[in-house]
C-alpha cells in the first residue's frame, strides 16, 4: 500500500479523538457499579458520548487512508467500511452493526 499520500496530521487528529474519548470512558472505572446504574445520566453518556466520536473517529481514519490511495470515494460510512475491508484496512467485519 502506498500509504506516503496519507497526511499524518489528519490521522494523528482523530486518534486524539478516540484517546479522549477513551479518557471519558475510562473515569467510569472508579464507579461502583451500583452507583453507576442508578444515574440515568451516566449510563446514557456513557452509552453514546464517547462510542460514537470514537466509531466515527477510526470510519474518518479508514476514509481518509481510502481517498489517500485514490480509491472508489466512499459515501457513507457503511461503504467506507466495505472498500476498508476490500482494501483489507479492517481486520474484523464491522458492517452487520452499522446503518444502511
Amino acid at each position: 500500500m502506498a500509504l506516503d499520500r496519507v497526511d499524518r496530521s489528519v490521522i494523528e487528529g482523530k486518534i486524539d479523538v478516540i484517546e479522549r474519548n477513551l479518557d471519558s470512558l475510562h473515569e467510569y472505572k472508579s464507579v461502583s457499579e451500583e452507583d453507576f446504574l442508578k444515574s440515568y445520566k451516566d449510563i446514557q453518556a456513557a452509552k453514546y458520548s464517547p462510542p460514537k466520536p470514537i466509531e466515527e473517529a477510526c470510519l474518518d481514519i479508514s476514509a481518509h487512508i481510502i481517498s489517500s490511495l485514490g480509491l472508489e470515494r466512499a459515501e457513507s460510512y457503511r461503504r467506507c467500511l466495505k472498500y476498508s475491508e476490500k482494501e483489507e484496512l479492517w481486520t474484523r467485519n464491522l458492517l452487520p452493526s452499522l446503518p444502511t
